[in-house]
């Protein structure tokens, strides 16, 4: 199983006690790139790269090796080379970490940028939604809401596992104090909560496939038959 990915600033991780979480990732950064490097040099023949993505995000884990590839252009905000769609995708990935000049690839930008085309297209043969998937809806409760892809573990990080099903909990609304959503996957019906900033956003109905609707319609039915009144108070006395 890839090393866990620390998100957090090596300030937060002196704060929290959680150094050893810090360096094992810094470090898991690092053989990533140079993992990264690697498949660069060893598949690039002067006018054509082809590297198996797939393999480095299986031992490295997906999210590293774009975390990898974003702390790289983000770290090179002056350099003109790195491609405007793949500048605009970095800059989309917040990273506070002040080492990450120790995993930069330091590869030629137009090789990176090959690189970081076929990891962009990696993840959408994965199917993940993003923002232009949800509606601008802000009270969650009775909606189905659409997961962060980086949530999700590798195992489950498919766009039919981020449809989850909003129940209660403070979290629903944007004013409450509490930020717990209780609900249920789509994809299987697994009970669980997530904080509110774990969710996209509201998912745009329209958009579903047509078994997410009809799964969509058997929770609604449950809840509005009854059954579910008991388990729903039993989820708010959690809050």
């Amino acid at each position: 199983m890839p090393t866990y990915l620390y998100r957090h600033t090596l300030a937060d991780a002196r704060r929290w006690g959680e150094m050893d979480l810090y360096r094992e990732s810094l470090q898991a950064n690092i053989d990533c790139r140079h993992a990264i490097e690697e498949q660069i040099r060893e598949n690039h023949d002067g006018l054509h790269m082809k590297t198996d993505v797939s393999a480095l995000c299986r031992e490295y884990g997906i999210d590293r090796v774009g975390w990898v590839l974003a702390a790289t252009v983000q770290e090179a905000d002056w350099d003109g080379r790195y491609r405007s769609n793949n500048r605009e995708w970095a800059n989309g990935i917040h990273i506070e970490d002040t080492r990450r000049t120790d995993y930069r690839i330091s590869s030629h930008p137009e090789l990176v940028n090959g690189f970081i085309n076929q990891y962009r297209s990696f993840l959408q043969s994965l199917d993940l939604h993003d923002r232009t998937a949800c509606t601008e809806e802000t009270s969650y409760a009775g909606k189905v809401l659409i997961l962060r892809a980086d949530v999700l573990t590798d195992r489950y990080k498919q766009g039919d596992y981020q449809y989850f099903y909003a129940v209660s909990g403070f979290g629903c609304e944007p004013d409450k104090l509490g930020t717990k959503v209780f609900g249920e996957f789509l994809k299987d019906a697994e009970e669980t909560c997530f904080s509110r900033s774990d969710f996209l956003g509201v998912a745009d109905e329209s958009q579903l496939p047509e078994w997410a609707r009809e799964r969509t319609a058997e929770i609604r039915n449950r809840l509005n038959n009854g059954p579910a009144e008991a388990e729903d108070a039993s989820m708010g006395q959690t809050m």
